[in-house]
């Protein structure tokens, strides 16, 4: 059966069809690689430095300390994302217990956590706290996505103004938060890849 000049250009068609599908599956590889090596800096950054932070705050004998303690511990030895999440629920609910309980339950509580971890307070040690936390929100700079990048510039001012341990709680927590839901979106950015 010979062949028609319809069967040619259904083949044209199916040829560039093909082309197009490489083309596409070429990109789809390398963007898998960026968000990879992506996926490995940030995670590298948050068990370089989250460990050490929360080493310090794990000092004391409270039992947020011991749950912060464990969160280091299991950041170190890289554990699960799911066991992270975990710990980080465990945490909240320790934080918004102590809160509550705070006179009136305002949700502040008389004594923060950063307050009753570091009673004596030295302009030094403020300084060093805010050039670690710098640090911090320097290196999110340049791994986050552009979209973060206002957040953490309004962090980053709220470090400079910090002059009281307590002035980190909220800095703190937006950190935290900021790096979880990062985490998040990259487990998400995995599974919608990994569907392809």
């Amino acid at each position: 059966m010979a062949r028609t000049r319809d069967d040619d250009g259904q083949l044209l068609k199916l040829e560039a069809r093909i082309d197009k599908l490489q083309t596409q599956k070429d990109y789809l590889l390398k963007e898998v690689g960026l968000l990879e090596e992506k996926i490995e800096k940030s995670d590298s950054l948050y068990r370089k430095y989250l460990p050490h932070i929360l080493d310090t705050l794990g000092e004391g004998r409270s039992h947020l300390a011991s749950h912060v303690k464990n969160l280091s511990r299991e950041l170190k030895k890289k554990a699960s994302l799911s066991r992270i999440e975990l710990i980080f629920k465990e945490i909240r609910e320790v934080i918004l217990k102590k809160e509550m309980a705070a006179p009136g339950g305002s949700g502040k509580s008389s004594s923060s956590l950063f307050g009753g971890l570091f009673k004596s307070s030295s302009p030094s040690f403020i300084k060093e706290f805010k050039v670690g936390y710098q640090d911090i929100v320097n290196s999110l700079k340049e791994r986050l996505s552009k979209e973060h990048l206002s957040r953490l510039t309004e962090i980053s001012n709220r470090i400079s103004a910090a002059s009281h341990p307590d002035d980190f709680n909220a800095i703190r927590r937006d950190l935290f938060e900021m790096i979880r839901s990062h985490m998040v979106e990259i487990e998400a950015d995995r599974a919608r890849i990994a569907s392809f």
